[in-house]
Parts: C-alpha cells; sequence; structure tokens
C-alpha cells in the first residue's frame, strides 16, 4: 500500500544542465551571433559590425550603436537576471521610430557569445545616462570535461540553488571607465577564440585558404549563387550567408521572388527598420534571389510562384502569416536555398527545413526544386525552443501552422508544380522532335542527292510511307498502325521512309536490300 507524502517537494536541476547551458545551446557560430544581432535590434541600433580577424581568426567581436547598457543593469542581469529578461514588459509594442517588434524574450543572448570564446570582455557606453563600463566575463564549467567531474560531487552534497542569485554558471568584472558618444552601444570582444573555429574559418572544403568577403554584395551574391552548396567556399563564407539568412535584414533589390500578395509588404518593412549587419566590411542583404537565371525559361512559364497566408486564431490566441512558396522546374543553386524557412518577428528559427515541415506525401527529386519562406507576424511564440532553433512540434500554433502548409503544398502548389512540369515535358518533346525532323530532312538529301519535302495526310491502310519522285514529296500515312509511344512511332516510321526512298532511287544501284542499308547507314553514322 502506498501512502502520500504530506508535502510537496522541490524539483530541482542539476549544476551540470545548467553547466552545458553555459557553454552554449545553438547549432553554430551564425546562430549565436544571430542572438547578438537581436540584442542590438531590439536595443535600436542601426548598425551592428562583425569584426572575425580574417585571416587568422585570433579575435572576434561584435558592436552595436544601440541604446547601451549602464553597469548596474549589466550587473544584474548577471546576477540572476540571465533567463529572465524583461523586455517582453513592452509586450508586442514597436521599439521606436522604425516600428520593429521585440525579439528577445527568455533573455541568455550574452551567454551565445560563449560558443565563440572562453573568455570575452563586454564594453558598454549608455548613451541616455551618458555612462560607461567594461567587463571581463569568464563562464564557468565552458569545458565538457569540468561539468562531468562535478557529478560526483554533486550527487555527494547537491547544491542548494540560491532563491536570488539561481546557480552559479561564471564570474564578472566591472570596471567604470569614461563615456564616449562616438562609442556609444556595446561591444562584445574576445582574443581567446575557440580552436575549432579558428580552424574550421580558416579553410575551404578543399583545404585551401579562403578568399577575403567582397566589399560589394552584389559580388557575394553572384559568387555564392553559384556554388553546389556555400559550404564549399568554407565556413567563414557560410557563416556570413548563414548570418544573413537568419537576421532581420532587408533583401537585395531584386529578391526575393516577384512581387506575391502579402510578402511584399514584409519586404517593405525589412527596409523600413534601417538595419544593418556588417561582416568585415561587408554589408549583408538576406541571400534570397529566385529563380536562379540561368534555370527560368525567359518567359517564367515554368516558375510556380504562390502566396501562402494563414489567420485563424488557435487557443484563444491569433496565429497570423504570411509567406511564399517558390518551385523551379530543375535543381536550385545553392542547395541551401532549398527548403522551408519559418522566420519569428523577422528573425530565422533554424535553418531551411528540406522535409517542408514534415510533409508527408512523396514527391521525389521536385523537393530539392522547392524555396519558402513564412512569416509569422502573430503567434508561435510560445512554441519557441530555447535555442530559437526549432519549436515544440505539440504546440497548437505549430500544430495550426504545420497542417496549413501541408494542406496548401498537397492542395495547391504541387498540383501546379506538376501542371507545370508535364506542360514542360511536351515542349521539350516538341522540340526535340522538331529538331529530329528538319536534322533527318537534312540527312536524307545527303544520302539521296534529292531534297524532299515531308507530310503527314490519310491514305489507304495497306500504304505506310508514299514517295512522289516528280513532285519531291514524302507522305506518312497517319493511319497506318505504328507504335503507341512517341520515340517507337518516329523511329518506324524514319525507318519505313528510309526503305521506301531506297526502293524509289534505283540509281543508288545495287538490290533493293542493298540501296536500303546503304541508306540507313548513311543516315545512322551521323548520330
Amino acid at each position: 500500500m502506498t501512502t502520500a507524502q504530506d508535502k510537496w517537494l522541490p524539483i530541482t536541476v542539476s549544476s551540470k544542465t545548467l553547466g552545458h547551458l553555459s557553454r552554449g545551446i545553438y547549432r553554430g557560430p551564425a546562430s549565436a551571433v544571430r542572438e547578438l544581432v537581436s540584442n542590438a535590434f531590439d536595443a535600436g541600433a542601426l548598425t551592428v559590425e562583425i569584426q572575425t580577424g580574417f585571416p587568422s581568426f585570433d579575435v572576434f567581436s561584435v558592436r552595436d550603436d544601440g541604446a547601451g547598457m549602464t553597469a548596474t543593469e549589466f550587473s544584474e542581469y548577471l546576477q540572476g537576471g540571465v533567463g529572465d529578461s524583461s523586455k517582453r514588459e513592452a509586450e508586442l509594442h514597436p521599439i521606436g521610430e522604425f516600428g520593429r517588434p521585440i525579439i528577445g524574450r527568455i533573455g541568455i543572448g550574452l551567454l551565445a557569445f560563449v560558443q565563440l570564446g572562453e573568455w570575452f570582455t563586454v564594453e558598454s557606453h549608455h548613451r541616455a545616462s551618458r555612462t560607461a563600463f567594461r567587463a571581463q566575463i569568464k563562464i564557468r564549467d565552458i569545458l565538457r570535461r569540468s561539468v562531468d567531474a562535478d557529478r560526483t560531487a554533486e550527487r555527494r552534497a547537491p547544491a542548494e540553488p540560491d532563491a536570488a542569485q539561481g546557480y552559479k554558471v561564471g564570474e564578472h568584472l566591472i570596471e567604470r571607465i569614461p563615456y564616449s558618444a562616438d562609442m556609444a552601444g556595446t561591444l562584445i570582444s574576445t582574443d581567446v577564440v575557440r580552436e575549432v573555429i579558428t580552424s574550421d574559418f580558416g579553410q575551404t572544403s578543399a583545404g585551401r585558404a579562403p578568399e577575403p568577403l567582397p566589399r560589394r554584395y552584389s559580388r557575394f551574391l553572384a559568387r555564392t549563387l553559384k556554388c553546389r552548396a556555400v559550404g564549399q567556399l568554407g565556413a567563414y563564407w557560410k557563416f556570413a550567408w548563414d548570418l544573413a539568412t537568419l537576421a532581420p535584414l532587408p533583401y537585395p533589390e531584386d529578391g526575393p521572388v516577384e512581387e506575391v500578395r502579402g510578402f511584399a509588404e514584409v519586404a517593405q518593412r525589412l527596409v523600413k527598420f534601417r538595419f544593418r549587419v556588417v561582416v568585415d566590411g561587408l554589408s549583408l542583404k538576406r541571400p534570397v534571389v529566385l529563380p536562379n537565371p540561368e534555370a527560368a525559361s525567359p518567359d517564367r512559364r515554368d516558375l510556380v510562384i504562390l502566396p501562402f497566408v494563414l489567420d485563424e486564431t488557435v487557443s484563444g490566441d491569433r496565429l497570423r502569416v504570411v509567406g511564399y512558396f517558390f518551385a523551379q522546374a530543375t535543381k536550385l543553386n545553392p542547395l541551401d536555398l532549398a527548403g522551408l524557412l519559418v522566420r519569428l518577428k523577422h528573425v530565422a528559427v533554424g535553418y531551411r527545413d528540406r522535409s517542408l515541415m514534415n510533409y508527408d506525401v512523396a514527391e521525389g527529386p521536385r523537393m530539392n526544386w522547392v524555396s519558402g519562406e513564412v512569416c509569422v507576424l502573430e503567434g508561435l511564440e510560445d512554441a519557441l525552443n530555447i535555442d530559437r532553433e526549432s519549436f515544440n512540434q505539440s504546440d497548437p500554433h505549430f500544430r495550426k501552422l504545420q497542417e496549413g502548409v501541408r494542406a496548401f503544398l498537397h492542395g495547391q502548389f504541387f498540383p501546379k508544380v506538376l501542371r507545370k512540369l508535364a506542360r514542360r515535358r511536351k515542349r521539350q518533346q516538341e522540340q526535340r522532335d522538331r529538331k529530329a525532323a528538319k536534322t533527318f530532312r537534312l540527312r536524307t538529301r545527303e544520302a539521296v542527292g534529292v531534297g524532299y519535302a515531308f507530310t503527314h495526310a490519310e491514305m489507304p491502310s495497306d500504304e505506310w510511307v508514299r514517295v512522289d519522285t516528280r513532285r519531291k514529296i514524302v507522305t506518312v500515312n497517319d493511319q497506318a498502325d505504328w507504335p503507341r509511344l512517341a520515340a517507337q512511332r518516329r523511329n518506324a516510321q524514319q525507318a519505313a521512309v528510309v526503305f521506301e526512298l531506297a526502293r524509289a532511287h534505283a540509281e543508288l544501284g545495287g538490290t533493293l536490300r542493298e540501296r536500303f542499308f546503304r541508306l540507313l547507314t548513311s543516315l545512322a553514322a551521323e548520330d
């Protein structure tokens, strides 16, 4: 028989878990820097400048010209404010004159820098109070072995968290410095860059040193759009591409696609935010330009571009989404553009999803022809996981978005893709047939020394091909029992034409059989 205890007992989280959290929770450098960029966006910055220390990559810094922080605010943040953001007090209200939505919610963005450097410095010049500080940050339990080594001691004497302070995951030292209006904003930097980043950024997939980023974005875009995958240019270029994809930046002038209902307004709003991110002198924009120029027909008839709109109330809260889906009847370059990207408050959540939110209908290679973006204007925030890379897939808003995407793809998008593909194949076959017919006419003229016109007509069923040597016309009987498949029918008709031409031109010499094979061989020799 079991009995209930007489009081509720606490549920605690081990320091090992928090230690791993302090090591970094983001997929890669671009995801980590995205969090710092988002913080700058929320702070009203116009520009974020990132320096990677190219070509040695032994330093890394992120500077913004936003509002900055006071030393008191920063100290309070580190002593209990990490993971307890106050920015949501302004829930859904714009910041300043640019109408920007508030991106941050959880308040762990500063820890993102841990993935770049084990020790780092924060310097902030607070514009409103005209004060400044510099802080050195050292995160405890950065290395896995340090975290794992604490397990035995933790089991012997489990730590009790301080109600006010929480668990200690690091240390900081703050000094006040003179304020400079030219330095207004925040600078986060390290000269102890993680070895894996220095190594990865320092070479391409072919083992060569990476090229510097160009100063003009058009050159960066032209180079990356010609690659099968941006990673071929190395982790350094991939970092710039990924950050441009993730951050709340405007599109290039000719991107992302031709205007689609609802999404043009989103693209215009990004411009009004007046927000720039610069990596080693390269001012980024979202690297989305569709279609690939060499893949599209001049009249764009092979393309499918459809808007996606979802506006429903789910569990009492509004879910409002606008976006587009694009497909071209051939592969996308680079493959980094393939898949669906979900943006929340104009910031990408993770990277492109090739499964299209686990779309459950087999579409074969067509899945790699599809690129799409959906921008969530309201809702879905409660589904966002702490890493801002993924969603809780049990959340009602996520489920509704997933259902909407699946229904749209199955009911509208892929049926239109299939119809376009069928028409494209028909046009291509007709072009091949015209080319083959022209070639056949030229080769028969060379073989028999006479140019014939070719036509099709209804004739008696026992007459398959008629050769009029006086009028120089060859007529093919459409009512004859030709094979049904187009390629087989064309081959059979050409063989019959060759036979009748051989019979009509006795001057070729030899028996009919010899003339036929001689003519057939001369035609086939050109293939």
